[in-house]
Formats: C-alpha cells, sequence, structure tokens
C-alpha cells in the first residue's frame, strides 16, 4: 500500500480562524502532575475550525447535516488543481481543460497553502468564483475543497459560492493543508467527528496519489 498523505492541518491555539468564529480553547481538568489519577482535557473551538467540511445545513434551511452521509461518501476520486501563485481567484479557465469527471472531488492548491504553513491571516486570500463554482455544479462534482477559510473571498456576507455549491449538494473541503502535495490525480478520504446532525465538523482527510 501506498504511503498516505495528511492534508489536514494542526487544530491549536495558532489555528488561523475565521474573524468572528470562536477561537480554539483547551483547559486541562485533571493532571498527573497535580496528583490527580488520570490527565484530562475539555476543548472548546467552532465546527468551522481548521480542516473541516461543510453541509448543506450550513445555509440550506433543511438542509443535509452530517447524519445523511456514510462515511464511504466521503472517500472517493480527486482531483488537485494546482493555482498559479499569482492568481487571485479562482476562475472556468482554472478548470475547463481539467480531467473531471462527475463525482470527482476537487481541491484547489494556491498560494494561500504557505499562510496555513505560517498560520498568517491575510484577507486578501485566493478564492473561488461564481462562475467556477457553477461550472463545478455543471460537471457534477461531489465535493469542492480549497486550501484556506473558505471558498468565498471575506467580504462578501452573502456567502455566493457556497449557496451555489451547497444547495446543489456539493460538499465544501475547507482549510486543507496541501502545501507539501502536488497536483494530479489522487484517492481521498474524509474523516469527520461522529457527531450526528451537524452543519459542519472538523474532519481528517488523508490522500493516496493514483499510479
Amino acid at each position: 500500500m501506498q504511503k498516505l498523505i495528511d492534508l489536514t492541518q494542526n487544530l491549536d491555539e495558532k489555528t488561523v480562524l475565521f474573524p468572528g468564529d470562536s477561537i480554539f480553547k483547551r483547559t486541562c481538568t485533571n493532571n498527573l502532575a497535580d496528583g490527580d489519577d488520570y490527565t484530562q482535557h475539555d476543548i472548546d473551538f467552532s465546527c468551522h475550525s481548521g480542516t473541516h467540511i461543510d453541509f448543506p445545513a450550513h445555509i440550506v434551511s433543511d438542509g443535509k447535516t452530517s447524519s445523511d452521509y456514510d462515511i464511504n461518501d466521503l472517500a472517493g476520486n480527486a482531483v488537485i488543481i494546482e493555482i498559479s501563485p499569482d492568481k487571485s481567484k479562482i476562475t472556468p479557465e482554472n478548470i475547463i481543460n481539467e480531467n473531471i469527471n462527475p463525482g470527482d472531488f476537487v481541491l484547489f492548491k494556491t498560494r494561500n497553502s504557505e499562510l496555513i504553513k505560517n498560520h498568517v491571516l491575510d484577507t486578501e486570500f485566493v478564492y473561488l468564483t461564481r462562475e467556477a463554482a457553477e461550472l463545478l455544479v455543471e460537471r457534477k462534482v461531489a465535493l469542492v475543497g480549497i486550501d484556506y477559510l473558505s471558498v468565498d473571498k471575506i467580504e462578501d456576507s452573502a456567502l455566493t459560492t457556497h449557496h451555489i455549491l451547497l444547495p446543489n449538494n456539493v460538499l465544501i473541503l475547507e482549510g486543507i493543508n496541501l502545501y507539501n502535495i502536488t497536483g494530479g490525480a489522487y484517492d481521498i478520504f474524509i474523516a469527520p467527528i461522529k457527531i450526528p446532525n451537524m452543519d459542519g465538523l472538523p474532519v481528517r482527510v488523508f490522500a493516496m496519489r493514483k499510479e
């Protein structure tokens, strides 16, 4: 078996968060060093922290939640598309000539990957345009992923791209760590924490390059 590639960023106090989201907190409730019988922590964070998946219920009233997806729905064929560092947004021109099939997961590696690596909050991150999202819906992809906080530009309070993808049951994967991976065809495995009826959840993401 090929070695798995971990596409998950660390979730901790350094994790870059979307402005306004709850900060990550960990509290030691019991500690061997203090004479307790065991060490244990409580953790508190937004379900959209770090590497996470958006389900339709995130922006769709009565939309599908984590309960509506089997683990097999979150494993599949993926195409990782590398976007030139000089590009500020993802457009149809970045997609049109790619070999994308219905049901594929499409992940975009952009200059954002440097921001995740260095724990930098930059509101001028690369995002997915409306037109690109519409093309991916036409291609009948199952999931779209990006290497930073959101598929939408930060000032778009209407979440335009979310509202194109999620109502069409195209899942969104945000905050993926693509720094050490190159473009191409992969098998992808996405494992959310198993909490029912959620609009989004932190995930662990693994990739394996196709031979």
